[in-house]
């Protein structure tokens, strides 16, 4: 989840960022809002960002960009994987595995 976070804002590397605004959403739960200013000028996007208190610490469950969840769209990916290979759920685990292998490498060799 780390990396596939990573790899979808680093495209914003570079970009300018606030802080907007903090809502709690439950007991445990805070939406953080955020905006990213574009050096060109264009309109920011804006990010807010689930925030779960566990065990003392926090931390990020899910990324929202411009409405959209990074949670359930890589639910929605999962799911897809399993569905065109029949229910198996293997290539799914595989596809994880080698995400993780290709995270681990570029961290080693940035």
């Amino acid at each position: 989840m780390v990396k596939t976070y990573g790899d979808r804002l680093n495209f914003y590397s570079g970009e300018g960022f606030r802080v907007i605004a903090a809502r709690p959403e439950s007991d445990s739960d805070v939406v953080v809002g955020s905006e990213i200013t574009h050096a060109d000028g264009s309109q920011p996007t804006h990010v807010d960002w689930r925030v779960r208190q566990r065990n003392g610490k926090l931390g990020v469950i899910d990324v929202v960009v411009e409405g959209i969840s990074q949670s359930v769209t890589q639910r929605q990916e999962y799911t897809s994987i399993i569905q065109r290979n029949g229910g198996d759920i293997e290539p799914l685990l595989a596809s994880m595995r080698q995400s993780l292998q290709q995270g681990q490498q570029q961290a080693q060799n940035p």
